[in-house]
């Protein structure tokens, strides 16, 4: 801490802001992740071709440049079942190449792919949760090029619900 002297100084050259802030920098933490999440704006209607665009605004902006740097698919991305083997598929129709082509176009942009999942049996929206498939879904968007994930918990509360209401004989 700059003394009072210092501070008196400072302030009678009106720099005291600009020494407080370069001070106080040192000592702020990393930002959390920032970014963009695609059920704000479209909720289940989007494809790859609409996250490229909206990352190009987000891009061009200047959004990127100031850390928003997380752009999550937020349910609706993959099939309603997962395949013979348990894995979660991405919806063919609004990913034609794939997950991971999105998630290169995504870092060409300077921006992270992100998945959104949740720790039941499904997601909010109905789709394939990742209860007894947690290490293979976390394979499963790793392989895809996405390195964050935003956990939800929809269908667990969802199960404690209708189980309260089944002991209580409703």
């Amino acid at each position: 801490m700059p003394s009072l002297h210092t501070l008196t100084a400072l302030l009678a050259c009106n720099v005291l802001p600009l020494a407080y802030a370069a001070q106080s920098a040192k000592k702020v933490q990393k930002l959390p992740a920032m970014g963009y999440d695609t059920y704000n704006a479209f909720a289940g209607d989007y494809d790859a071709d609409l996250c490229v665009a909206q990352a190009q605004v987000m891009k061009k902006s200047g959004l990127v440049a100031a850390g928003y740097t997380q752009f999550i698919l937020d349910d609706f991305y993959i099939e309603r079942q997962r395949n013979a083997t348990g894995h979660m598929v991405a919806d063919p129709t609004k990913f034609p190449n794939g997950i991971p082509a999105l998630s290169k176009s995504m870092n060409k942009l300077g921006i992270k792919l992100a998945a959104y999942g949740d720790r039941g049996y499904a997601t909010c929206g109905g789709y394939p949760g990742s209860y007894g498939y947690e290490y293979q879904d976390l394979e499963t968007w790793y392989s895809w090029g996405m390195t964050y994930l935003k956990l939800d918990n929809c269908s667990k509360y969802l199960c404690l619900h209708k189980c309260l209401l089944l002991d209580k004989g409703n």
